[in-house]
């Protein structure tokens, strides 16, 4: 398969639209216009993706995931006939990236994510690394957390971390470590410790375990680590409890389960299906009306941190269930694939962005979405890569 100078516009552009958190929260003030502007990105890599099928089209069937997203998009459409807004338009804006990404030129962007990994990583870890040092940082819950491009939302910043350092982990399994390729990686669970996000870290140490336990822990990685704590644990002890994500767990610990951050999660579920009438809860409020929603009941736009909780408010008990069997078919089809290595990257990214995601936002932080999705929907297709290697 040729690669194209387009084919590489493409990748770029999705590379480089996480940045655009930080140029809107610069330089715009105003909510609804930082929307558009991201909703305008998203529109570019769209139309990207629709001109390419003169290229290249996907053959694909209909299966769960599209019909999943294809209902969402259906559901946002109504709604959006009925009242429209610009921050409704850009929670449908995804939608459609979402499902155009799984209809056409999935094979290529893939190829491409895959092989240039430590290069588009090494873009994102400079400038957490360079706010690091400059303490370009913003305080949540005690925690002075590092939001890379993802300027104010360090959550999408753990997000992108713990969708492409699994790509980085599934190169170095297959072609074995470089220089480069360990730079990245400790860099990487560096940053994703000053991300301070919780559900990110526990859900990559979790991951790796259940993925490549066999691998870590024989006798050789435990005597390095042995000793490594031996030789430098008053250095580790500084570092551990200093570092800001500890003082969030800490902070949940003192608390009980129910700290200020997940005790606000447990009243906006409470709220949330409260708040809904008989008809609601069947149908939904609309896609992308959550927001909305929250707003009117305490005046102030709040995210669902919970996708189960989103379906079931904006597409009602129907595409709620629609939503948990397109998790269920890709679980099936995840458990089928034959490469040992692919099914250990695709249990990665299913694991950190489908499931521990879900506690993280991750339909709000649409890159690293998009690039799990269409990582997964590739390799489960089985199709044999003839000239392209990965």
């Amino acid at each position: 398969m040729k690669i194209r100078i387009y084919d590489y516009l493409i990748c770029s552009s999705i590379v480089l639209a996480p940045f655009t958190y930080m140029v809107a929260f610069k330089y715009t003030n105003t909510a609804n216009l930082i929307d558009l502007y991201r909703f305008g990105f998203t529109c570019i890599i769209i139309f990207q993706l629709i001109y390419s099928h003169k290229i290249y089209l996907n053959k694909v069937k209909v299966n769960p995931s599209i019909l999943f997203f294809s209902l969402v998009i259906l559901n946002g459409l109504i709604s959006n006939i009925l009242y429209l807004q610009v921050d409704n338009i850009a929670s449908l804006g995804r939608y459609i990236l979402y499902l155009v990404g799984l209809i056409i030129l999935r094979q290529k962007i893939v190829f491409l994510l895959i092989k240039y990994i430590e290069q588009i990583l090494l873009i994102f870890l400079t400038v957490g690394v360079i706010q690091t040092i400059t303490g370009d940082t913003y305080l949540v819950n005690m925690a002075e957390r590092v939001a890379g491009p993802y300027y104010l939302h360090a959550s999408g910043y753990s997000l992108f971390l713990v969708t492409t350092l699994p790509i980085l982990i599934y190169k170095i399994s297959k072609e074995g470590f470089s220089f480069f390729r360990f730079i990245c990686l400790i860099a990487g669970l560096f940053i994703l410790l000053r991300t301070g996000s919780r559900a990110g870290l526990i859900g990559f140490l979790i991951s790796i375990f259940l993925v490549y336990r066999k691998k870590i822990f024989n006798k050789y990685t435990i005597l390095i680590l042995f000793i490594s704590l031996v030789s430098f644990k008053s250095q580790l002890i500084y570092f551990f409890f200093n570092n800001p994500l500890l003082k969030r767990f800490v902070y949940l610990f003192k608390n009980g389960i129910f700290d200020a951050s997940s005790n606000e999660r447990v009243e906006i579920v409470i709220r949330s299906i409260n708040g809904l009438d008989s008809i609601q809860r069947i149908f939904g409020i609309g896609i992308g009306y959550f927001d909305n929603f929250q707003e009117s009941m305490v005046g102030e736009r709040i995210a669902a941190h919970n996708n189960f909780l989103l379906f079931f408010i904006e597409g009602g008990l129907f595409l709620l269930i629609f939503f948990i069997v397109h998790l269920v078919w890709i679980a099936i089809k995840i458990l089928k694939v034959k490469d040992i290595n692919k099914r250990k990257l695709l249990f990665l990214l299913f694991l950190n962005i489908e499931l521990f995601g879900l506690i993280n936002n991750n339909l709000y932080y649409y890159i690293p979405y998009l690039i799990s999705l269409l990582i997964i929907h590739e390799f489960i297709s089985e199709k044999k890569w003839r000239s392209l290697k990965y």
